[in-house]
């Protein structure tokens, strides 16, 4: 079964359904668009989502399953048109022809996941899992005035990226109702990066990258 809305300023889509008798499917996104923002500012500005959703059960103690979500986001907003319509407007297109103000921002997400169940005995389980989450940042600003031939002209642009992975496993035994033991590990590394930049020269740069392993009863 599935779905399909949109709307003037959105579209949904859900779908869900099986792939044989062992396997499902699930499938979801949205987009979004700026109607008002792209005409008023002759900008496109956007964003969308998706999620996917795929389990396998290999028998009724196995069972695997995969996820995926992914994001963009871009925001872009020039006054510049906004500044002709004025100039024309107050007769003033010496002044505000040549004035800009331009924000440009972009953010990017990838999130991905496997995870491993099995059902070993009655009262004991085992859960294996590995993800990676995956986000960049670009994000731009512009000014320019032109003011009796004295021309202001300067931008920023500030980039940043971070990444994190992990492999985890556990197993749980319980011997007891009332009573529960879990023992496993985690493995996990992270990635971060930022830079920066004035005027088209870099300002300067910093990268990270800490882990960590951590075993847990």
């Amino acid at each position: 079964h599935g779905e399909v809305h949109p709307t003037t300023s959105e579209t949904k889509l859900f779908l869900e359904f099986p792939l044989g008798e062992k396997t499902t499917l699930m499938v979801a996104g949205r987009y979004n668009y700026d109607l008002f923002g792209n005409f008023l500012f002759y900008s496109n500005n956007y964003f969308y989502d998706m999620n996917v959703s795929f389990t396998h059960r290999f028998s009724d103690r196995h069972r695997f399953t995969f996820k995926y979500f992914g994001s963009r986001d871009k925001t872009n907003i020039d006054f510049n048109s906004i500044y002709k319509y004025m100039g024309n407007t107050m007769g003033m297109q010496d002044y505000f022809d040549d004035m800009s103000l331009k924000w440009i921002n972009q953010w990017n997400n990838h999130i991905v996941t496997g995870i491993w169940k099995s059902v070993l005995a009655s009262n004991l389980f085992f859960r294996a899992q590995v993800y990676g989450s995956f986000h960049q940042a670009d994000n731009y600003s512009e000014m320019v005035m032109n003011v009796e031939d004295v021309v202001f002209d300067t931008s920023t642009r500030m980039k940043s990226k971070v990444n994190d992975g992990c492999v985890k496993a556990s197993v749980d035994y319980k011997p007891f109702y009332w009573n529960n033991l879990k023992a496993g590990f985690e493995w996990n590394t992270y990635e971060f990066e930022n830079e920066s930049e004035m005027n088209a020269l870099e300002q300067g740069s910093a990268q990270r990258s800490p882990g960590l392993l951590a075993f847990f009863a």
